[in-house]
C-alpha cells in the first residue's frame, strides 16, 4: 500500500508541475485548487494527452496516448448507447 501512496504523490506533484508550467501567471492557491480538481475528479481528453506527453517520452507517451484514445472513444459510444 505504501508504494501506491508513494506513486499517487508522484503523479501528483508531475501535475502540479505540469500546470504550472501551463499557467505560469496563476498564484500558487490556484494551482492548488486545479490540482484538486484535477486529481479527484474529471480531465478532458485534450488535457490527459498534454499530461501525458509532458510526463512521459515519446514511445511510451505514443502507447498511453493510443490506449487513452480508445477509453474516450469506448466511453463516448458507451453514454451514447444509453442515451438511446
Amino acid at each position: 500500500m505504501k508504494k501506491i501512496k508513494i506513486f499517487d504523490n508522484i503523479q501528483i506533484i508531475f501535475l502540479k508541475v505540469y500546470l504550472r508550467g501551463k499557467y505560469p501567471y496563476k498564484h500558487s492557491p490556484e494551482i492548488k485548487e486545479m490540482v484538486l480538481q484535477k486529481s479527484t475528479g474529471w480531465v478532458l481528453e485534450d488535457e490527459a494527452v498534454d499530461i501525458i506527453k509532458y510526463m512521459y517520452n515519446s514511445q511510451d507517451s505514443e502507447a498511453l496516448v493510443s490506449k487513452l484514445s480508445s477509453y474516450y472513444s469506448y466511453s463516448n459510444n458507451s453514454s451514447t448507447l444509453l442515451d438511446k
